[in-house]
């Protein structure tokens, strides 16, 4: 019934939202203006450091679905 299967080591959500940050060669600064997320928002994001984002869930959720798009 339950299928085991070797994953690769998994890349974690601000790893990735960095690395593709940094794929179109733009500064937090710049994808903060281009998201209209605050900077402060976004480095917290970049960082893991979910408890800096705002309480309401709306907004968070929001904020990272606007900068993985």
């Amino acid at each position: 019934i339950f299928c085991f299967k070797q994953l690769s080591q998994a890349v974690r959500l601000p790893d990735k939202l960095r690395q593709a940050r940094e794929e179109f060669g733009i500064t937090e600064r710049q994808a903060s203006e281009l998201t209209r997320i605050p900077y402060k928002y976004l480095c917290a994001l970049e960082a893991a450091d979910f408890t800096a984002l705002p309480a309401s869930k709306t907004f968070r959720l929001a904020y990272v679905r606007e900068y993985a798009e």
